[in-house]
Order: structure tokens, then sequence, then C-alpha cells
């Protein structure tokens, strides 16, 4: 693909969310090790991605001690891999929630989105990296 052609990380990383829509979110442990986990992504916006979890958990732990995650995204098929480094946080927000809730998200989550423990968590974007080796 040409230079000029290929299109910004902005472009590449909604892309990502639209086709890929599983990304490994990596979070830090208390003792500073990594650990990463496949998460879908619920949403996009300018400034943030957004993912649906249970509030009371091992990584919501870990990205509230430690607020700065990656979250990427492969497509070996379309040789396609986007990167975000970002900053994450816990959103309570009912209404965001039901707008984001999708019927696959059921799988991991069998109350729906009246479970009670369910959460956001909000990632600031503050750097994205794209690769693209068509």
């Amino acid at each position: 693909m040409a230079q000029d052609s290929k299109p910004s990380a902005s472009e590449a990383l909604g892309e990502a969310v639209e086709t890929i829509r599983v990304a490994m979110l990596t979070t830090q442990e208390k003792d500073g090790g990594l650990r990463s986990r496949p998460m879908v992504c619920a949403g996009l916006d300018q400034d943030a991605l957004w993912f649906i979890t249970k509030e009371h958990t091992p990584k919501v732990a870990e990205a509230q001690e430690h607020q700065e995650v990656n979250v990427a995204f492969a497509s070996p098929e379309k040789n396609a891999y986007v990167s975000v480094t970002g900053q994450a946080q816990v959103v309570h927000d009912p209404k965001l929630l039901q707008k984001l809730w999708s019927a696959e998200l059921s799988r991991w989550f069998a109350q729906g989105v009246s479970d009670p423990d369910l959460a956001l968590l909000r990632i600031d974007i503050r750097h994205t990296e794209q690769w693209d080796f068509a």
C-alpha cells in the first residue's frame, strides 16, 4: 500500500474496533508483572476505548492501581495490527452501559445488562501505533 493511502492511526483503530472487536487488554499486577486477557471492545469515541466488565475482578483492581494499560488488536488475515496505550478508569453510567451493550456480551455476562456488578472500563487513549504489512 502506498504511504499516502495508508489509513491514519485513528482510522486504523476505528477499523480494528469494527472488524476485529476482540482485543488483548494488558494490565500491571501488584508485583509489577504484566497480564493480558481478551476483551470485546464495546465502543470507541474520539478520546477513549470502552469495555464492559464485571467490576470486582483482578483486571479492574489492577487497572485502578496502575492506570497505564495497553490494548492490542491483531488481524493476521488482514495483516493489520493496532496498539493503544492509555489510562484506565472505571465508569458507572447505566445509560451508557445500556447504549454500549450488545447481544454478543451475553456470552460472558449471563445476567445481561442488569447485572449489578457490571461497570464500564474507559481507556483514555494516549498513544496509538499501527502496522500494516499489506
